[in-house]
């Protein structure tokens, strides 16, 4: 066993093999850093045993979440994995080393009523942290009717848009399942994408391609952003800015959530929702949407003896 092949080394291998996207290489990057941190420096794949592993687990754990220990470890594990495959360590310390205990909790939302008092914001000409608005505007009703993730905004390019149709493509690039799927829109949104197109020509003074982002916020702020692409940091910012504004937080993520909960309460069709999501098994939706309001609970609650209500 070469005492310089180190972890690094070995992602650098793995990554030949395995066709990762370069956020999923980003991941085991600060996996590996943070092992590296804890070791204080780069440990060959021989020194990695089931005491450091332990040890490396109650240092995680005091000073992060435990899925993003879990995440960590999983990245980590499967490393390991090919290097024990590829027979340049002899066993595998993690069997040993389990994930941490991770409580199962309710999916955070926003209410309902964010997306009305977004557009009641946005209709200002400059809005802090949020211009142009228009664009926001538009990123955010897309957001909330098509129930998509950060990421899959992030990838969503022209040729995905079917205006004709009035609905979008949900590409793999952006899909955790690597799987693809239609969505509709309303029409007045595919309209505004025909306007945000035309937009983007008119200012770059280029046709617009097939492959080009679709929320190409440099495009449209030339100069105020240094990547010439629209980057999840920016999605995340705006929604901190939308924070500040509604004065409790939202995210893609608690909008995603919402939304998808909104449409099945109000429709129970939860297969036509589980398709909206993209999810892969309908048993995900129902864990993740379904979450009976109070008032129905009560309901039930009052269908037992000796239930008094107040007059």
């Amino acid at each position: 066993m070469n005492q310089l092949f180190d972890l690094r080394d070995l992602l650098a291998v793995y990554t030949r093999y395995k066709l990762l996207r370069p956020s999923t290489v980003r991941s085991y990057e600060d996996a590996i850093r943070c092992l590296e941190r804890f070791t204080v420096a780069a440990a060959p794949l021989e020194d990695l045993n089931v005491e450091v592993l332990l040890s490396h687990r109650v240092w995680c754990l005091e000073r992060m979440r435990a899925t993003s220990y879990n995440k960590h470890r999983r990245h980590l594990r499967a490393l390991i994995n090919f290097a024990l495959a590829e027979g340049h360590i002899q066993s595998q310390p993690f069997v040993k080393v389990g994930p941490a205990p991770v409580g199962v909790k309710r999916p955070k939302t926003v209410p309902s009523t964010w997306y009305k008092r977004t557009m009641a914001i946005l209709e200002s000409d400059s809005v802090s942290g949020l211009n142009p608005t228009k664009f926001w505007r538009l990123l955010f009703s897309v957001m909330h009717f098509t129930s998509m993730r950060r990421r899959q905004i992030v990838e969503l390019k022209w040729e995905h848009v079917l205006l004709s149709r009035s609905a979008l493509l949900m590409s793999s690039d952006g899909s955790k399942t690597q799987r693809e799927w239609l969505v509709p829109v309303p029409a007045w949104i595919s309209q505004e994408l025909r306007e945000l197109r035309a937009e983007i020509g008119h200012k770059s003074g280029l046709p617009v391609k097939p492959d080009d982002q679709v929320f190409c916020l440099p495009l449209l702020t030339p100069g105020r952003i240094k990547s010439p692409r629209m980057l999840d940091e920016h999605i995340s910012r705006a929604f901190e800015a939308l924070s500040r504004h509604l004065g409790y937080t939202v995210s893609a993520h608690r909008v995603r959530h919402t939304s998808a909960t909104v449409m099945l309460e109000r429709s129970g069709n939860i297969k036509a929702v589980s398709d909206m999501l993209g999810h892969a098994d309908i048993k995900l939706t129902a864990s993740t949407c379904v979450h009976p309001r109070l008032g129905s609970l009560r309901r039930v609650q009052q269908a037992l003896s000796g239930y008094k209500p107040v007059d």
